[in-house]
């Protein structure tokens, strides 16, 4: 008898045959998990699916119009990703980020942003400025909506989306690939604590005039300048960034500690 894997076929002559490969999975199988991927991570990032809430199985195969099977091949991916924990006897939960997990994606994210713009000084064309002008003329217009007397909601979301494609493009015009794939693997933790920060942070001012400084250095062609006004910004917006977290993170576990 032959333990794990597919099953194998004994032939005349007493041997082993190789096994057979498990089926291979069908296109309509992968477009559903696919599908339930982006829909569980979106609601996840943008926290309607909330920090510490219990991811319920069939309710979003239900909601989704599907099996469970895509479900948890999404929250596999999910999980690796680490926006999901698997809770014993309960299945998944949305991770709840905290200071420490935070400050070190900061960091590594840091240095790769940091080499980046630095690249980006001394390979970025013209389109590529022109983008970067672009997204922070959004940033500008955003920032002027914005009343402190108000909600204002809607302006803090428009910053927020200019302000991610901003260093997006950053990311971009240093022309390095294996760079951007390892940015992907933080990409969800930034997004999501943008979001939890967006009615909690200052007025976005400083880093809207930060972004400007290191823009003109990018057009200047002055990579150095760029990466230390760049590493400057990041520095100051993280420590803000993870003020924000600790207070979050904070309420969120104080409300599942009463549960």
């Amino acid at each position: 008898m032959v333990n794990g894997g597919a099953a194998a076929t004994v032939v005349s002559n007493g041997r082993l045959a190789a096994p057979s490969p498990a089926p291979a999975a069908s296109a309509d199988d992968t477009r559903l998990a696919e599908r339930a991927y982006e829909a569980l991570r979106t609601r996840i990032l943008d926290l309607r699916l909330l920090p510490g809430q219990l991811v319920i199985e069939p309710d979003l195969a239900a909601e989704l119009g599907m099996s469970r099977t895509p479900i948890r091949e999404a929250l596999a991916r999910l999980r690796f990703e680490g926006l999901v924990a698997a809770s014993p006897r309960r299945g998944f939960v949305v991770t709840v980020p905290t200071v420490e997990h935070m400050r070190e994606v900061y960091e590594v994210i840091a240095g790769i942003e940091g080499q980046a713009v630095k690249l980006a000084a001394e390979r970025a064309d013209a389109s590529v400025l022109a983008q970067l002008e672009e997204s922070l003329a959004a940033q500008e217009a955003a920032l002027a909506a914005i009343d402190p007397a108000s909600d204002s909601a809607e302006a803090l979301a428009a910053w927020t989306a200019a302000d991610k494609r901003f260093h997006r493009l950053l990311r971009e015009a240093a022309g390095n690939r294996v760079m951007l794939e390892l940015m992907r693997q933080f990409e969800g933790h930034l997004h999501r604590a943008r979001v939890a920060a967006i009615r909690l942070r200052p007025r976005p001012r400083q880093s809207t005039d930060e972004h400007r400084a290191v823009l003109d250095a990018i057009i200047a062609r002055d990579p150095d300048r760029a990466r230390h006004l760049h590493l400057a910004h990041r520095e100051r917006a993280d420590r803000a960034m993870l003020d924000v977290i600790h207070d979050f993170s904070g309420v969120v576990l104080r409300a599942l500690a009463n549960q």
